[in-house]
């Protein structure tokens, strides 16, 4: 008996943090729902949609890397950094940088 108490102890130590940490988001996943809501200036507007074209085109060639590297410029534009989490390889999120400087939509 105690050694499955023990057992269930330690998974559950072992297991938490695992548990706890997002899933690595799939590329270009935020992109889309931020540009709707957030109001850029035309350049940065056509810049971050001529950028998730590039991200789905790398994509599809199988290009991860390069594609997340576009998505990361994307997201800058977006006013969003990259924050790495320590819950495991590759694990991140996006975090709001910068009040971007609003231009109303024509």
């Amino acid at each position: 008996m105690r050694t499955v108490v023990t057992g269930i102890a330690l998974f559950c130590l072992i297991g938490a943090p695992a548990l706890a940490c997002p899933k690595i988001p799939a590329v270009g996943s935020a992109i889309d729902g931020l540009l709707k809501q957030t109001e850029l200036r035309d350049a940065d507007q056509r810049k971050v949609e001529n950028l998730e074209e590039q991200i789905k085109t790398l994509t599809a060639a199988g290009k991860e890397q390069d594609a997340r590297q576009a998505e990361e410029e994307a997201m800058r534009v977006l006013g969003f950094t990259k924050k790495w989490l320590k819950c495991g390889a590759g694990t991140f999120m996006w975090m709001k940088t910068e009040a971007k400087t609003a231009e109303p939509k024509t």
